[in-house]
């Protein structure tokens, strides 16, 4: 009796598709890895997993590679001081300040020069030297002559007919005092004329002779 055939079955057109598919991946997945190995030793490049910490110097570093953001701050040196800038406008004014405590006072100061004539029509600053009275041309206007009665008692003759009298006794000359009175109408048996009559007396010792300031209008 004769022996039947064995035949063998061919694969199916999926399996074929299957197959091929799976040897591609396998053989695409070892060429990237081969390329990546062949493109870093090309480039003389190195992952970061190449590297051991702390294990690069300056000589491993390319000049002029590294920026500003790869170092920590205040690794890098400051630069040179740049030129000065212009000057920036005023302010405005700021508020007034409290009052200060008041200073001590100054010293006083020298006598100021002698004031101008005033508006006395005439003065007289009479002198008593011993018994006799004269008055002073630089301190006196209008006086034309002055005359010593008795003791106190004075006439001055003023170039016009004066109206008012006033007169004091000189602080500085003798007793500060005195009391000065004077009249613009001749006494009858004193003054003459349009003299002026001046009375210097003293409280409790009466008719003394002091120096006297006269102003007449």
């Amino acid at each position: 009796m004769e022996k039947k055939r064995k035949w063998l079955r061919l694969p199916s057109p999926a399996l074929i598709v299957a197959m091929v598919a799976l040897f591609v991946a396998f053989t695409q997945t070892g060429l990237a890895a081969r390329t990546v190995d062949l493109v870093q030793a090309g480039c003389n490049c190195a992952n970061s997993s190449d590297i051991v910490n702390n294990s690069l110097t300056s000589v491993d570093i390319k000049n002029g590679s590294l920026l500003k953001a790869d170092f920590k701050k205040g690794q890098i040196p400051a630069g040179k001081r740049g030129a000065r800038g212009p000057a920036g406008a005023n302010g405005s004014p700021g508020p007034q300040g409290a009052q200060g405590p008041a200073g001590p006072q100054g010293a006083q100061g020298g006598q100021g020069p002698a004031g101008a004539p005033g508006s006395a029509l005439g003065f007289a600053y009479l002198q008593i030297t011993g018994t006799t009275l004269s008055f002073d041309p630089a301190r006196s206007k209008n006086i034309v002559s002055v005359s010593r009665l008795g003791a106190g008692h004075y006439c001055v003759n003023p170039t016009f007919t004066a109206k008012n009298a006033v007169a004091s006794g000189v602080r500085d000359a003798g007793s500060s005092s005195a009391i000065v009175e004077t009249k613009t109408f001749p006494n009858g048996t004193s003054c003459t004329g349009d003299d002026v009559q001046v009375i210097v007396t003293v409280p409790g010792t009466g008719l003394v002779d002091h120096d006297v300031m006269l102003l007449l209008n």
